[in-house]
């Protein structure tokens, strides 16, 4: 692996991100508290969204943090100040659906109805920067 390569410190981030919507969920409030507080800040900060791309890839996805990814990246689409490169758009509706698709076998429907937001806003989102708005 190259030096200065960004892929141990998004492995790190990731690790972070399921273990705080672990602890959130972990019905032990001393924990609850901290991991709330930090996913707070993460959804807060720019660029959170790649990090909820990549959890959609991890093995052994839970639905809680496919809710929360679906979530992030609906939320991200939302705002004007992150920008959501046209290719990664276009890549990651199919991700969603098939997500989706899952989730609805499983009948999982608040993470179903979570990722068809998204799926919205992805779209939306990708149709507005093909258009240059």
């Amino acid at each position: 692996m190259a030096m200065g390569s960004p892929v141990p410190v998004v492995q790190t981030m990731l690790q972070q991100l399921r273990e705080a919507i672990h602890g959130l969920y972990c019905g032990i409030e001393s924990i609850q508290r901290p991991a709330d507080a930090w996913l707070q800040s993460f959804r807060a900060a720019a660029g959170s969204w790649r990090v909820c791309v990549q959890l959609l890839d991890a093995p052994h996805l839970q639905e809680h943090e496919c809710y929360f990814a679906a979530n992030n990246i609906k939320a991200a689409c939302q705002k004007h100040q992150d920008v959501l490169e046209p290719a990664t758009l276009r890549e990651l509706l199919p991700k969603l659906a098939l997500h989706m698709q899952a989730c609805l076998h499983r009948q999982q429907w608040p993470c179903a109805v979570q990722l068809a937001a998204a799926a919205a806003s992805v779209a939306s989102k990708h149709q507005a920067a093909a258009a240059g708005m």
